[in-house]
Protein backbone atom coordinates (compact mmCIF):
# COMPACT_ATOMS: atom_id res chain seq x y z
CA UNK A 1 0.00 0.00 0.00
CA UNK A 2 1.32 3.48 -0.96
CA UNK A 3 1.72 6.06 1.79
CA UNK A 4 -0.48 9.12 1.21
CA UNK A 5 0.54 12.80 1.63
CA UNK A 6 -2.24 15.29 0.89
CA UNK A 7 -0.73 18.11 -1.19
CA UNK A 8 -4.13 19.81 -1.42
CA UNK A 9 -4.41 19.74 -5.22
CA UNK A 10 -6.55 22.34 -6.89
CA UNK A 11 -10.11 21.33 -7.55
CA UNK A 12 -11.28 21.04 -11.12
CA UNK A 13 -11.62 24.46 -12.74
CA UNK A 14 -9.36 26.17 -10.20
CA UNK A 15 -6.04 27.65 -11.36
CA UNK A 16 -3.24 27.44 -8.83
CA UNK A 17 -0.98 30.42 -8.19
CA UNK A 18 2.34 29.57 -9.80
CA UNK A 19 5.50 29.43 -7.77
CA UNK A 20 8.36 31.63 -8.96
CA UNK A 21 10.17 28.56 -10.28
CA UNK A 22 7.19 26.80 -11.78
CA UNK A 23 8.02 25.89 -15.37
CA UNK A 24 6.52 25.46 -18.78
CA UNK A 25 7.96 22.82 -21.11
CA UNK A 26 7.12 22.72 -24.79
CA UNK A 27 4.37 25.29 -24.20
CA UNK A 28 2.69 23.48 -21.29
CA UNK A 29 2.73 24.61 -17.65
CA UNK A 30 3.30 21.33 -15.83
CA UNK A 31 1.52 22.31 -12.61
CA UNK A 32 -1.56 23.36 -14.59
CA UNK A 33 -1.76 19.93 -16.21
CA UNK A 34 -0.81 17.89 -13.12
CA UNK A 35 -2.27 19.55 -9.99
CA UNK A 36 -0.39 17.10 -7.71
CA UNK A 37 2.97 18.35 -9.09
CA UNK A 38 4.63 21.15 -7.10
CA UNK A 39 8.01 22.75 -7.91
CA UNK A 40 10.04 23.44 -4.78
CA UNK A 41 13.12 24.97 -6.39
CA UNK A 42 15.64 24.93 -9.23
CA UNK A 43 19.40 24.96 -9.62
CA UNK A 44 21.65 25.52 -12.63
CA UNK A 45 20.04 28.72 -13.88
CA UNK A 46 22.54 31.08 -12.33
CA UNK A 47 26.24 31.64 -13.04
CA UNK A 48 27.84 29.40 -15.64
CA UNK A 49 31.24 27.85 -15.29
CA UNK A 50 33.58 28.52 -18.21
CA UNK A 51 36.10 26.18 -19.74
CA UNK A 52 39.43 27.70 -20.73
CA UNK A 53 41.59 26.76 -23.70
CA UNK A 54 45.19 27.37 -22.55
CA UNK A 55 48.70 26.18 -23.34
CA UNK A 56 51.97 26.02 -21.43
CA UNK A 57 55.21 27.63 -22.54
CA UNK A 58 58.32 25.83 -21.40
CA UNK A 59 58.73 26.01 -17.65
CA UNK A 60 56.90 29.37 -17.33
CA UNK A 61 54.49 29.86 -14.48
CA UNK A 62 50.87 29.11 -15.21
CA UNK A 63 49.69 28.95 -18.82
CA UNK A 64 48.79 31.13 -21.77
CA UNK A 65 45.17 31.95 -22.54
CA UNK A 66 43.67 31.18 -25.93
CA UNK A 67 39.91 31.40 -25.43
CA UNK A 68 37.05 30.27 -23.29
CA UNK A 69 33.83 28.42 -23.90
CA UNK A 70 30.70 27.65 -21.97
CA UNK A 71 29.79 23.98 -21.74
CA UNK A 72 26.27 22.64 -21.83
CA UNK A 73 23.98 23.73 -19.02
CA UNK A 74 22.16 21.36 -16.68
CA UNK A 75 19.06 22.69 -14.92
CA UNK A 76 17.70 20.68 -12.02
CA UNK A 77 14.05 21.09 -10.99
CA UNK A 78 13.22 20.00 -7.46
CA UNK A 79 9.63 18.91 -6.99
CA UNK A 80 7.10 17.12 -4.86
CA UNK A 81 4.22 15.04 -6.13
CA UNK A 82 1.62 12.85 -4.44
CA UNK A 83 -1.83 11.44 -4.95
CA UNK A 84 -4.71 10.15 -2.83
CA UNK A 85 -4.88 6.80 -4.59
CA UNK A 86 -2.47 4.41 -6.22
CA UNK A 87 -4.25 4.89 -9.51
CA UNK A 88 -4.05 8.69 -9.40
CA UNK A 89 -0.35 8.52 -8.51
CA UNK A 90 0.42 6.27 -11.47
CA UNK A 91 -1.69 8.42 -13.82
CA UNK A 92 0.17 11.56 -12.69
CA UNK A 93 3.51 9.97 -13.62
CA UNK A 94 2.18 8.71 -16.94
CA UNK A 95 1.19 12.24 -17.79
CA UNK A 96 4.46 13.70 -16.52
CA UNK A 97 6.44 11.30 -18.70
CA UNK A 98 4.43 12.35 -21.73
CA UNK A 99 4.76 16.07 -21.03
CA UNK A 100 8.56 15.86 -20.55
CA UNK A 101 9.25 13.61 -23.56
CA UNK A 102 9.79 16.29 -26.30
CA UNK A 103 13.39 17.01 -27.32
CA UNK A 104 15.02 20.43 -27.68
CA UNK A 105 11.88 22.15 -26.44
CA UNK A 106 11.38 25.55 -24.83
CA UNK A 107 11.83 25.56 -21.06
CA UNK A 108 10.33 28.66 -19.40
CA UNK A 109 10.24 29.57 -15.72
CA UNK A 110 7.53 31.67 -14.11
CA UNK A 111 9.96 34.23 -12.70
CA UNK A 112 11.28 34.92 -16.28
CA UNK A 113 8.28 34.39 -18.58
CA UNK A 114 9.92 36.43 -21.38
CA UNK A 115 12.91 34.06 -21.71
CA UNK A 116 13.40 30.39 -22.52
CA UNK A 117 16.06 27.70 -22.57
CA UNK A 118 16.24 24.99 -25.22
CA UNK A 119 16.24 21.79 -23.21
CA UNK A 120 15.81 18.05 -23.19
CA UNK A 121 14.94 16.05 -20.05
CA UNK A 122 17.86 13.70 -19.44
CA UNK A 123 17.81 12.60 -15.76
CA UNK A 124 15.45 12.14 -12.83
CA UNK A 125 15.55 10.75 -9.30
CA UNK A 126 14.18 7.30 -8.45
CA UNK A 127 10.79 7.05 -6.74
CA UNK A 128 10.91 5.13 -3.44
CA UNK A 129 8.75 2.01 -3.73
CA UNK A 130 5.53 1.60 -1.80
CA UNK A 131 4.66 5.30 -1.60
CA UNK A 132 2.29 7.62 -3.43
CA UNK A 133 4.34 10.67 -2.48
CA UNK A 134 7.74 11.62 -3.82
CA UNK A 135 10.29 14.38 -3.37
CA UNK A 136 12.48 14.24 -6.43
CA UNK A 137 14.55 15.96 -9.07
CA UNK A 138 14.29 16.32 -12.82
CA UNK A 139 17.39 17.29 -14.82
CA UNK A 140 17.15 19.18 -18.11
CA UNK A 141 20.22 19.37 -20.37
CA UNK A 142 20.65 22.49 -22.46
CA UNK A 143 23.30 21.81 -25.11
CA UNK A 144 23.14 25.57 -25.79
CA UNK A 145 23.77 27.19 -22.41
CA UNK A 146 22.08 30.48 -23.34
CA UNK A 147 18.53 31.53 -22.64
CA UNK A 148 16.63 33.46 -25.27
CA UNK A 149 13.94 36.10 -25.47
CA UNK A 150 10.51 34.75 -26.33
CA UNK A 151 10.08 37.62 -28.82
CA UNK A 152 12.20 38.94 -31.66
CA UNK A 153 13.16 42.58 -31.95
CA UNK A 154 12.86 44.34 -35.32
CA UNK A 155 14.98 47.23 -36.60
CA UNK A 156 13.79 48.79 -39.90
CA UNK A 157 16.55 50.27 -42.05
CA UNK A 158 16.29 53.99 -42.75
CA UNK A 159 18.31 56.43 -44.82
CA UNK A 160 21.10 57.96 -42.77
CA UNK A 161 23.39 60.29 -44.71
CA UNK A 162 22.25 58.68 -47.93
CA UNK A 163 22.88 55.08 -46.83
CA UNK A 164 20.26 52.56 -45.74
CA UNK A 165 21.21 51.87 -42.14
CA UNK A 166 19.86 49.86 -39.21
CA UNK A 167 21.10 50.44 -35.66
CA UNK A 168 20.55 47.08 -33.98
CA UNK A 169 20.42 47.34 -30.19
CA UNK A 170 21.14 44.09 -28.37
CA UNK A 171 20.23 44.38 -24.68
CA UNK A 172 21.20 40.80 -23.96
CA UNK A 173 24.56 39.61 -22.67
CA UNK A 174 25.54 37.39 -25.61
CA UNK A 175 26.23 38.02 -29.29
CA UNK A 176 23.39 36.64 -31.41
CA UNK A 177 22.72 35.94 -35.11
CA UNK A 178 20.88 38.52 -37.20
CA UNK A 179 18.12 37.75 -39.68
CA UNK A 180 17.29 40.15 -42.53
CA UNK A 181 14.01 40.49 -44.37
CA UNK A 182 14.54 42.28 -47.69
CA UNK A 183 11.66 43.21 -49.98
CA UNK A 184 12.67 44.22 -53.51
CA UNK A 185 10.75 47.31 -54.57
CA UNK A 186 12.42 47.20 -57.99
CA UNK A 187 14.53 44.74 -59.95
CA UNK A 188 17.91 44.43 -58.31
CA UNK A 189 21.19 42.67 -58.99
CA UNK A 190 23.11 43.07 -55.73
CA UNK A 191 22.66 43.23 -51.96
CA UNK A 192 25.48 44.15 -49.59
CA UNK A 193 25.17 43.99 -45.77
CA UNK A 194 28.10 45.65 -44.03
CA UNK A 195 29.21 46.26 -40.45
CA UNK A 196 32.49 46.66 -38.59
CA UNK A 197 32.27 42.93 -37.76
CA UNK A 198 32.05 41.68 -41.32
CA UNK A 199 30.05 41.79 -44.54
CA UNK A 200 27.69 39.62 -46.57
CA UNK A 201 27.32 40.14 -50.31
CA UNK A 202 24.93 38.52 -52.76
CA UNK A 203 24.56 38.80 -56.51
CA UNK A 204 26.85 40.87 -58.69
CA UNK A 205 27.90 44.45 -58.07
CA UNK A 206 28.36 45.20 -61.77
CA UNK A 207 25.05 43.72 -62.91
CA UNK A 208 23.32 46.12 -65.31
CA UNK A 209 19.61 46.82 -65.58
CA UNK A 210 19.68 46.50 -69.35
CA UNK A 211 21.76 46.61 -72.50
CA UNK A 212 21.84 48.33 -75.87
CA UNK A 213 20.36 46.15 -78.59
CA UNK A 214 19.67 46.81 -82.24
CA UNK A 215 16.14 46.29 -83.50
CA UNK A 216 14.30 47.02 -86.71
CA UNK A 217 11.50 49.58 -86.70
CA UNK A 218 8.69 49.73 -89.23
CA UNK A 219 8.31 53.37 -90.22
CA UNK A 220 6.12 53.19 -93.36
CA UNK A 221 3.38 50.94 -94.75
CA UNK A 222 1.18 51.02 -97.81
CA UNK A 223 -1.43 52.93 -95.85
CA UNK A 224 0.87 55.96 -95.85
CA UNK A 225 0.74 56.03 -99.66
CA UNK A 226 -2.98 55.32 -99.89
CA UNK A 227 -3.66 58.29 -97.60
CA UNK A 228 -1.05 60.66 -99.05
CA UNK A 229 -2.09 63.45 -101.39
CA UNK A 230 -0.55 63.56 -104.86
CA UNK A 231 2.56 65.66 -105.26
CA UNK A 232 0.68 67.71 -107.84
CA UNK A 233 2.40 70.73 -109.34
CA UNK A 234 5.53 70.12 -107.23
CA UNK A 235 5.93 66.53 -108.41
CA UNK A 236 9.41 65.62 -109.70
CA UNK A 237 10.37 62.10 -110.75
CA UNK A 238 14.01 61.93 -109.65
CA UNK A 239 14.58 58.79 -111.72
CA UNK A 240 13.39 60.59 -114.88
CA UNK A 241 13.47 64.33 -114.17
CA UNK A 242 12.29 65.09 -117.71
CA UNK A 243 9.06 63.16 -117.19
CA UNK A 244 5.90 64.87 -116.03
CA UNK A 245 4.84 63.85 -112.48
CA UNK A 246 2.24 66.52 -111.84
CA UNK A 247 -0.83 64.37 -112.53
CA UNK A 248 -2.66 62.06 -110.13
CA UNK A 249 -2.60 58.52 -108.76
CA UNK A 250 -5.60 56.42 -107.80
CA UNK A 251 -6.43 53.49 -105.53
CA UNK A 252 -7.85 50.63 -107.60
CA UNK A 253 -9.60 47.50 -106.35
CA UNK A 254 -8.54 44.38 -108.22
CA UNK A 255 -9.03 40.79 -107.07
CA UNK A 256 -10.63 42.13 -103.85
CA UNK A 257 -7.41 43.96 -103.00
CA UNK A 258 -6.47 47.63 -103.03
CA UNK A 259 -3.61 48.72 -105.30
CA UNK A 260 -1.97 52.10 -105.84
CA UNK A 261 -2.12 52.81 -109.56
CA UNK A 262 -2.29 55.40 -112.33
CA UNK A 263 -4.88 58.16 -111.97
CA UNK A 264 -4.53 60.84 -114.63
CA UNK A 265 -1.89 62.48 -116.82
CA UNK A 266 -0.35 65.79 -115.93
CA UNK A 267 -0.99 69.07 -117.72
CA UNK A 268 2.22 68.78 -119.78
CA UNK A 269 1.44 66.28 -122.57
CA UNK A 270 4.59 67.24 -124.43
CA UNK A 271 6.74 65.31 -121.95
CA UNK A 272 8.00 61.82 -122.80
CA UNK A 273 5.81 60.22 -120.13
CA UNK A 274 3.14 61.83 -117.99
CA UNK A 275 1.31 60.87 -114.81
CA UNK A 276 1.20 61.34 -111.05
CA UNK A 277 3.42 60.74 -108.02
CA UNK A 278 3.13 60.50 -104.25
CA UNK A 279 6.11 61.15 -101.99
CA UNK A 280 6.00 60.14 -98.32
CA UNK A 281 8.51 61.37 -95.76
CA UNK A 282 10.10 58.73 -93.53
CA UNK A 283 9.16 59.61 -89.93
CA UNK A 284 11.59 59.75 -87.03
CA UNK A 285 12.49 56.50 -85.32
CA UNK A 286 11.88 55.83 -81.62
CA UNK A 287 15.07 57.74 -80.78
CA UNK A 288 13.82 60.82 -82.62
CA UNK A 289 16.25 60.46 -85.53
CA UNK A 290 15.00 61.14 -89.04
CA UNK A 291 16.62 59.15 -91.83
CA UNK A 292 17.60 55.51 -92.32
CA UNK A 293 21.13 54.65 -93.35
CA UNK A 294 20.22 50.97 -93.48
CA UNK A 295 16.74 49.85 -94.46
CA UNK A 296 14.60 47.10 -95.91
CA UNK A 297 11.46 47.34 -98.07
CA UNK A 298 9.05 44.68 -99.27
CA UNK A 299 6.03 45.06 -101.56
CA UNK A 300 3.91 43.43 -104.24
CA UNK A 301 3.69 44.44 -107.88
CA UNK A 302 1.38 43.72 -110.79
CA UNK A 303 2.42 44.54 -114.38
CA UNK A 304 -0.04 42.75 -116.64
CA UNK A 305 -1.03 43.93 -120.08
CA UNK A 306 -4.49 42.85 -121.14
CA UNK A 307 -3.72 43.44 -124.83
CA UNK A 308 -0.69 43.43 -127.05
CA UNK A 309 0.87 46.83 -127.65
CA UNK A 310 -0.20 48.45 -124.36
CA UNK A 311 2.33 50.88 -122.79
CA UNK A 312 2.99 52.36 -119.36
CA UNK A 313 5.55 52.83 -116.60
CA UNK A 314 5.82 53.04 -112.81
CA UNK A 315 8.64 53.25 -110.27
CA UNK A 316 9.64 53.49 -106.63
CA UNK A 317 12.50 55.75 -105.48
CA UNK A 318 14.24 55.83 -102.09
CA UNK A 319 15.59 59.36 -101.64
CA UNK A 320 17.73 61.41 -99.28
CA UNK A 321 16.41 64.58 -97.71
CA UNK A 322 18.00 66.56 -100.57
CA UNK A 323 16.53 64.26 -103.23
CA UNK A 324 19.55 62.17 -104.12
CA UNK A 325 18.48 58.75 -105.38
CA UNK A 326 19.77 56.04 -103.04
CA UNK A 327 17.96 53.30 -104.95
CA UNK A 328 15.14 52.87 -107.40
CA UNK A 329 13.16 50.20 -109.25
CA UNK A 330 11.36 50.80 -112.54
CA UNK A 331 8.82 48.80 -114.54
CA UNK A 332 7.98 49.91 -118.09
CA UNK A 333 6.46 48.64 -121.30
CA UNK A 334 7.09 50.47 -124.60
CA UNK A 335 6.46 47.59 -126.99
CA UNK A 336 3.70 48.98 -129.24
CA UNK A 337 3.04 45.68 -130.98
CA UNK A 338 4.00 42.87 -128.62
CA UNK A 339 4.01 42.08 -124.92
CA UNK A 340 7.65 42.65 -123.89
CA UNK A 341 8.25 44.68 -120.71
CA UNK A 342 11.33 45.65 -118.70
CA UNK A 343 12.44 45.88 -115.08
CA UNK A 344 15.34 48.14 -114.03
CA UNK A 345 17.40 48.53 -110.87
CA UNK A 346 18.79 52.02 -110.18
CA UNK A 347 21.10 53.89 -107.80
CA UNK A 348 22.40 57.47 -107.82
CA UNK A 349 20.78 58.23 -111.17
CA UNK A 350 22.28 55.22 -112.96
CA UNK A 351 20.86 51.92 -114.16
CA UNK A 352 22.59 49.00 -112.38
CA UNK A 353 20.75 46.21 -114.18
CA UNK A 354 17.87 45.69 -116.61
CA UNK A 355 15.75 42.61 -117.30
CA UNK A 356 13.02 41.87 -119.85
CA UNK A 357 9.98 39.64 -119.44
CA UNK A 358 6.55 39.05 -120.98
CA UNK A 359 3.77 41.04 -119.30
CA UNK A 360 1.15 38.29 -119.72
CA UNK A 361 -0.88 36.21 -117.30
CA UNK A 362 1.53 33.29 -117.58
CA UNK A 363 3.52 33.21 -114.34
CA UNK A 364 6.39 31.28 -115.92
CA UNK A 365 6.91 34.27 -118.24
CA UNK A 366 5.85 37.16 -116.00
CA UNK A 367 7.33 37.53 -112.49
CA UNK A 368 4.99 40.47 -111.84
CA UNK A 369 1.60 38.81 -112.28
CA UNK A 370 -0.68 39.59 -109.35
CA UNK A 371 -0.41 36.10 -107.85
CA UNK A 372 3.36 36.07 -107.67
CA UNK A 373 4.56 39.68 -107.87
CA UNK A 374 6.68 39.78 -104.72
CA UNK A 375 9.67 42.11 -104.52
CA UNK A 376 12.07 43.61 -101.98
CA UNK A 377 15.15 45.81 -101.52
CA UNK A 378 17.77 45.93 -98.79
CA UNK A 379 20.41 48.61 -98.17
CA UNK A 380 23.21 47.97 -95.69
CA UNK A 381 25.95 50.56 -95.91
CA UNK A 382 27.13 50.69 -99.52
CA UNK A 383 25.52 47.39 -100.53
CA UNK A 384 22.17 47.23 -102.32
CA UNK A 385 20.38 43.89 -102.72
CA UNK A 386 17.45 43.74 -105.16
CA UNK A 387 15.09 40.93 -106.14
CA UNK A 388 14.55 39.46 -109.57
CA UNK A 389 12.65 36.24 -110.19
CA UNK A 390 13.93 34.17 -107.20
CA UNK A 391 17.43 35.70 -107.31
CA UNK A 392 19.02 38.52 -105.32
CA UNK A 393 21.30 40.70 -107.46
CA UNK A 394 23.64 42.75 -105.22
CA UNK A 395 25.64 45.87 -106.05
CA UNK A 396 28.37 47.80 -104.27
CA UNK A 397 27.75 51.55 -104.57
CA UNK A 398 30.42 53.37 -102.52
CA UNK A 399 28.91 56.86 -102.74
CA UNK A 400 25.65 55.87 -100.99
CA UNK A 401 27.29 54.25 -97.95
CA UNK A 402 26.32 57.03 -95.52
CA UNK A 403 23.27 58.31 -97.35
CA UNK A 404 20.11 58.17 -95.28
CA UNK A 405 16.69 57.54 -96.75
CA UNK A 406 14.36 60.37 -95.75
CA UNK A 407 11.50 59.81 -98.20
CA UNK A 408 10.03 57.32 -100.64
CA UNK A 409 8.18 58.16 -103.86
CA UNK A 410 5.90 56.12 -106.11
CA UNK A 411 5.06 57.33 -109.63
CA UNK A 412 2.82 55.95 -112.43
CA UNK A 413 2.82 57.28 -116.01
CA UNK A 414 1.28 56.79 -119.39
CA UNK A 415 2.59 57.62 -122.86
CA UNK A 416 1.37 61.10 -123.86
CA UNK A 417 0.44 59.90 -127.33
CA UNK A 418 -0.95 56.44 -126.46
CA UNK A 419 -2.97 57.22 -123.38
CA UNK A 420 -5.75 54.95 -124.58
CA UNK A 421 -3.28 52.06 -124.70
CA UNK A 422 -2.31 52.12 -120.99
CA UNK A 423 -1.29 48.76 -119.50
CA UNK A 424 -4.44 47.22 -118.02
CA UNK A 425 -3.00 46.48 -114.56
CA UNK A 426 -0.06 48.46 -113.14
CA UNK A 427 -0.06 48.56 -109.35
CA UNK A 428 1.77 48.43 -106.02
CA UNK A 429 0.41 47.12 -102.73
CA UNK A 430 1.66 45.80 -99.36
CA UNK A 431 4.65 48.16 -99.21
CA UNK A 432 6.64 48.36 -95.96
CA UNK A 433 9.73 50.33 -94.98
CA UNK A 434 11.79 49.06 -92.02
CA UNK A 435 14.73 50.93 -90.57
CA UNK A 436 17.44 48.44 -89.64
CA UNK A 437 19.56 48.47 -86.50
CA UNK A 438 17.78 51.11 -84.43
CA UNK A 439 19.44 51.14 -81.03
CA UNK A 440 17.16 50.36 -78.10
CA UNK A 441 17.74 50.11 -74.39
CA UNK A 442 16.51 46.64 -73.50
CA UNK A 443 15.54 45.94 -69.94
CA UNK A 444 17.28 42.78 -68.77
CA UNK A 445 15.48 40.68 -66.14
CA UNK A 446 17.70 41.02 -63.13
CA UNK A 447 18.80 38.47 -60.57
CA UNK A 448 16.32 39.68 -57.95
CA UNK A 449 12.89 40.48 -59.37
CA UNK A 450 10.83 43.39 -58.14
CA UNK A 451 8.11 42.73 -55.55
CA UNK A 452 9.95 39.62 -54.34
CA UNK A 453 11.51 38.77 -50.98
CA UNK A 454 15.00 37.81 -49.86
CA UNK A 455 15.63 36.41 -46.39
CA UNK A 456 19.07 36.10 -44.81
CA UNK A 457 19.10 33.69 -41.86
CA UNK A 458 22.06 34.46 -39.67
CA UNK A 459 21.79 31.34 -37.53
CA UNK A 460 21.92 29.14 -40.66
CA UNK A 461 24.44 31.23 -42.57
CA UNK A 462 22.21 31.06 -45.66
CA UNK A 463 20.33 33.39 -48.00
CA UNK A 464 16.94 32.54 -49.44
CA UNK A 465 15.19 34.21 -52.36
CA UNK A 466 11.52 33.52 -52.95
CA UNK A 467 11.76 30.84 -50.28
CA UNK A 468 14.59 28.94 -51.96
CA UNK A 469 18.26 28.80 -50.88
CA UNK A 470 20.64 30.60 -53.27
CA UNK A 471 24.18 29.60 -52.24
CA UNK A 472 25.42 30.35 -55.76
CA UNK A 473 24.65 34.05 -55.21
CA UNK A 474 26.89 34.36 -52.16
CA UNK A 475 30.02 36.30 -53.03
CA UNK A 476 33.46 35.13 -51.94
CA UNK A 477 34.45 36.58 -48.58
CA UNK A 478 30.94 36.74 -47.14
CA UNK A 479 31.01 36.55 -43.34
CA UNK A 480 27.86 36.11 -41.26
CA UNK A 481 28.54 38.39 -38.31
CA UNK A 482 26.68 38.55 -34.99
CA UNK A 483 24.97 41.38 -33.13
CA UNK A 484 27.14 42.04 -30.09
CA UNK A 485 25.65 43.36 -26.84
CA UNK A 486 25.08 47.08 -27.34
CA UNK A 487 24.37 49.02 -30.54
CA UNK A 488 25.46 47.51 -33.87
CA UNK A 489 25.46 49.72 -36.97
CA UNK A 490 24.66 47.80 -40.16
CA UNK A 491 24.60 49.41 -43.63
CA UNK A 492 22.88 48.08 -46.74
CA UNK A 493 23.76 48.54 -50.41
CA UNK A 494 21.99 47.62 -53.64
CA UNK A 495 22.28 48.14 -57.40
CA UNK A 496 22.17 51.83 -58.34
CA UNK A 497 19.32 51.24 -60.78
CA UNK A 498 17.15 49.66 -58.10
CA UNK A 499 14.94 52.65 -57.31
CA UNK A 500 13.13 52.74 -54.99
CA UNK A 501 15.61 50.89 -52.82
CA UNK A 502 14.62 47.65 -51.06
CA UNK A 503 12.70 47.72 -47.79
CA UNK A 504 14.92 46.04 -45.20
CA UNK A 505 14.28 44.94 -41.63
CA UNK A 506 16.86 43.36 -39.31
CA UNK A 507 15.69 41.00 -36.57
CA UNK A 508 17.41 39.52 -33.54
CA UNK A 509 16.43 37.32 -30.62
CA UNK A 510 18.34 38.51 -27.57
CA UNK A 511 20.18 35.95 -25.43
CA UNK A 512 21.64 35.80 -21.92
CA UNK A 513 23.95 33.51 -20.00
Amino acid sequence: MYEFHDLMPATKGEVKDRMAESFSFNGVWIEDEIPQFVVTGTTGRELMEAELDTFEVGFSNGSKYRKKRYPERKITVHYMMGAQTDHDFRQAYNKLNALLDPEQAQLIFADEPDKYFVATKTENSTVEPGKNFVVGEIVFTCTDPLKYSTVTKSFPATLIEGVLTANIENKGTAAVPIDYKIHMNHENGYIGIVSESGAMQYGKKEEADGKIVEMNERLLTMTNFFNKADDGASGVDYMHPNYDATGTLAVATWWNEQWLSFGSAGPNPGQAMTGGQRTVAVPADSNGHVGAKNFYSWWRVVMWAGLMGQVGEFNINWLTADNKQIAGVNWYKQDLSGNTANYEMWSNGKILASYSYESSHETNKNPWFHTNGYCDLRKVGRKLTFYWWATYPSFDVPEIENWECAKVSMAFKCHPVYRNRLVTHMGIRGFIFDKLGVQHWKDVPNRYAGNADMVVKGNEGKMYFRGMPRPQDEMTGTKYFLAKPGVNKVEFYNSSFSVPAPTITAEIREAWL
